[in-house]
This record gives C-alpha cells, structure tokens and sequence, in this order.
C-alpha cells in the first residue's frame, strides 16, 4: 500500500495542461461531439495555405490525419502549390485567364511535376 501522494510523469501534467482546440458541434439528439476547427476551415482556405508548401511538407501534412490526406491527395492542391511558387500564380487567382496552358509538364499528375521541378531546383 503506497504511502505518499501518486505521482504523475511530467510528461502527463504537461498533456493534461495543453489547451485543446476544438469546437462542438450538434449531432443527432442533441449529443455533443468535438471536432478540430481545422476541419471547419472551407476547403478553398486550406488551399490557400496549402499552396506555400514544399512537397515534404505537404507528404507530412497527408501523414497527419485522414481529412488532410484528401485533401492533399487532390491534384488540384499539388497544382495550385505548384503554380505558386514556380509560376507567381497565387492561389487567389483564378485560372481561367492565366497561362497555365503554356505551361509544359513532364509528369502525368500535378503531385509529381511539383515534386521533379522542386528536387531539380535543389
């Protein structure tokens, strides 16, 4: 039978410490469930941070959780990173006027044009 107070790794008061961000949202029945706010973040914003990633750090960001790898595993993510920071395209452009077209791949998908012109840039 211990005789003094239990003690808690550091580690764990720090853990218990730490804000967590998350928001309620109202499900059936009026039952509670926490979801990252992330995750209420519109798709087209989280473009628009997403396009001034590398492509290590968008692998990682797909490593992260389920909702993010969709996210990055849209072409359209790939192209728009890759047309902002090879082409001065920013995401807030639209593409219909732009010369996107002019543009020469040599890669079949967005994902990896931006992944070969990054690692030649290197």
């Amino acid at each position: 039978m211990p005789t003094r107070p239990i003690d808690t790794s550091r580690k764990e008061s720090v853990k218990s410490k730490a804000p967590q961000i998350t928001s309620q949202h109202h499900i059936q029945h009026g039952q509670h469930q926490n979801i990252s706010l992330l995750f209420d973040v519109p798709a087209e914003s989280l473009t628009y941070i997403t396009s001034y990633l590398t492509p290590p750090s968008l692998l990682a960001l797909a490593r992260t959780c389920s909702h993010l790898y969709k996210h990055v595993k849209d072409d359209n993510t790939w192209l728009r990173a890759f047309l902002n920071q090879f082409a001065g395209i920013g995401p807030e452009h639209s593409l219909d006027n732009e010369k996107v077209l002019l543009l020469r791949r040599l890669e079949n998908t967005w994902r990896k044009e931006f992944i070969l012109r990054h690692s030649l840039g290197r």
